[in-house]
């Protein structure tokens, strides 16, 4: 029998941990095997130099403070349905306890896809996905092996994996035609798609000897990407935003119920900056006027991270400090 060792190296600290992340010529995301299979051998989060570059320098202009401030609108929206749906099921419960976690998963599920494809998806697409994710999470456990049997969880995860790639690149496709038709941004992708038109655009009319009079080069020019790339990329975000945000969810309103004093203090700080206007909508500035609040989700970080280690593989040596160098693998 074959037994595989990994020597691990863990990076205790804030500043290792951020060289780790930093550090792209040395390293890269190491997770199971088999997430390979569930996102695809060439997402971008598994590729190198400029294959991985040519994705990054495209998607860091999505999470600028402006681009955030401009998703707001419509996560309200949905914070707005479901907390409707959570008072009905309270008031349904009467005085037993409820689990939760799974509606903290679809509010988190339908806050993540309005966030990242916007209305491109319907609300049945999304009720699948938040339904059917958790096979996704459980494939990915490090018991499993690292192909696809029938009816195992990896099988189901793949599965599951699949069908949110397709709903992506539908969502993708939609994307393209109403953004070329002048649409306004909605979403992520929205903002992404428009990117690469308007680097096209710029590319194009630079090879013809056009005027580009009035026509600024985009910083940074990206290539296009097929709808299939791009639904590989937003799949990422989903993985990375479900289930340790879910976790976090639960963990602060679990604190809050316990803490009666902390989500009163919550409850007038957002009341006093919304003017006492419960309807009125976030914003970033806003969320910059609530430190008590920004601390109390600093704190339920501190007290119950709900990611505990991001794994990485070292690609080469990897001389982490002036004493110690990491070994390649």
């Amino acid at each position: 029998m074959l037994i595989q060792v990994r020597f691990v190296v863990i990076a205790s600290t804030r500043d290792m941990a951020r060289k780790a992340f930093n550090s792209p010529n040395y390293v890269k995301p190491c997770v199971v095997d088999v997430a390979h299979k569930l996102l695809g051998p060439t997402n971008w989060v598994f590729l190198d130099g400029k294959a991985h570059v040519d994705f990054r320098k495209g998607l860091n202009g999505l999470f600028t403070r402006k681009a955030l401030d401009g998703y707001l609108p419509e996560q309200d929206k949905v914070y707005d349905v479901y907390f409707e749906k959570f008072l009905e099921i309270s008031k349904a419960a009467g005085a037993k306890p409820v689990p939760f976690m799974p509606e903290f998963r679809e509010l988190m599920c339908a806050v993540s896809c309005r966030t990242f494809v916007g209305h491109y998806i319907s609300d049945e697409a999304i009720k699948k996905i938040a339904d059917d994710y958790y096979n996704i999470t459980a494939a990915l456990e490090l018991v499993n092996f690292p192909i696809i049997i029938p009816f195992t969880k990896t099988w189901y995860g793949k599965k599951a994996a699949d069908m949110v790639l397709e709903e992506f690149a539908k969502c993708a496709a939609k994307s393209k035609v109403r953004m070329a038709a002048g649409g306004e941004i909605g979403c992520i992708m929205d903002g992404w798609v428009k990117a690469q038109l308007d680097s096209a655009n710029w590319r194009e009319r630079s090879e013809k000897g056009l005027s580009m009079e009035g026509i600024e080069k985009p910083s940074p020019l990206l290539r296009d990407f097929t709808d299939y790339e791009i639904s590989q990329t937003v799949f990422t975000f989903l993985f990375a935003s479900q289930d340790a945000t879910s976790s976090a969810a639960t963990w602060l309103f679990q604190t809050m119920a316990q803490r009666p004093d902390v989500l009163d203090k919550i409850r007038e700080e957002n009341l006093r900056v919304r003017g006492g206007d419960r309807a009125k909508g976030m914003t970033m500035d806003l969320m910059d006027e609530m430190p008590y609040t920004l601390g109390a989700v600093r704190e339920l970080l501190r007290y119950r991270p709900p990611v505990i280690m991001v794994p990485y593989v070292a690609k080469k040596a990897f001389p982490i400090t002036d004493t110690y160098t990491v070994p390649k693998g």
